[in-house]
């Protein structure tokens, strides 16, 4: 496969660097090691940004923004994790992270009210478990809420702890 590449050019003002190689893209390098490889030109700049539409037509900056030092920011242009999530506010849904296995059934739901689904995509707490919970031998420090609640799978109390240490069963 023959390569084209032109670097440094100015088209209307515009500068621009790409490379294309043994079926590789490359912008900013003139040897691209990947289908598509980026290398920014500015020091500590952004690496890659991806704009979008909202569902009502409304530019949507920083969908997806890399930075230099690798961070990810889904929802932000500075993020100070290896991967910030910062979800908006819709009437399509509430979910900040959503995480799904092949089959599509909700691992990991994160509202953008804060509240934490694992196993469901409707919690109704701060922390919702559909399914077993399991914890190694230890203890719990202090109750900080009012009540530690476990219900069964209709929602009715089997087990509670409240923090003056009364307990209720069933």
């Amino acid at each position: 496969a023959k390569g084209f590449s032109n670097t440094n050019s100015t088209l209307t003002g515009y500068k621009y660097a790409a490379s294309f190689k043994g079926g590789n893209v490359g912008i900013g390098t003139t040897i691209p090691e990947a289908a598509l490889h980026l290398v920014s030109e500015e020091q500590g700049g952004p690496v890659f940004r991806v704009d979008s539409l909202d569902h009502s037509g409304t530019q949507q900056a920083y969908s997806l923004f890399v930075t230099a030092n690798g961070y990810v920011g889904i929802g932000t242009s500075l993020p100070d994790a290896s991967l910030e999530v910062i979800g908006i506010d819709d009437e399509i849904g509430s979910a900040a992270l959503h995480v799904k296995n092949d089959a599509g059934n909700s691992l990991l739901y994160v509202q953008n009210n804060g509240y934490i689904g694992i196993g469901t995509s409707t919690p109704t707490a701060s922390l919702d478990v559909a399914g077993t919970i399991s914890a190694n031998i230890g203890s719990f420090g202090e109750i900080l809420g009012t009540t530690l609640n476990i219900t069964d799978s209709n929602g009715n109390p089997s087990f509670f702890v409240n923090r003056d240490g009364e307990v209720g069963i069933g």
